[in-house]
């Protein structure tokens, strides 16, 4: 997991910012939650191809929000000091299995808690996954 964080906020902030972020394998993202119980969106709005550098190029999609763990059907609350998966290659994302990172807009929902989140690629097959 990276030593920084994407998204700082205080006690009953609503924050977002953009992250682009790589596609780990099996075309997942992690979320990892510092502080105190907290709801995400995840909405996505683009991906690159290629390899990185040069040869790659951003697609732009219409935005669609892969999550809201608001929503008991969509994922739940990440805890303090843990983290959530979330896997881009659905059928309502429209992010295909060739991309290698993703432009998303990370939001975190009012806490009662400060904290912060960190998204990065899941370097394994075995990252958490929320029930769907």
């Amino acid at each position: 997991m990276p030593t920084a964080s994407n998204v700082n906020f205080t006690a009953g902030q609503a924050v977002a910012n953009r992250v682009t972020v790589g596609v780990g394998t099996g075309g997942q993202i992690e979320v990892y939650n510092h502080a105190g119980t907290v709801n995400v969106d995840v909405d996505v709005d683009g991906y690159y191809t290629g390899a990185g550098g040069t040869g790659s190029y951003f697609v732009p999609i219409t935005p669609v929000r892969l999550t809201d763990t608001r929503v008991p059907t969509n994922g739940m609350p990440i805890a303090a000091n843990t983290s959530e998966g979330f896997d881009l290659f659905t059928t309502v994302s429209g992010i295909p299995t060739t991309a290698t990172a993703v432009a998303t807009n990370i939001t975190v929902v009012p806490s009662g808690a400060p904290g912060y989140l960190t998204v990065y690629p899941c370097p394994t097959r075995r990252c958490r996954l929320p029930l769907m």
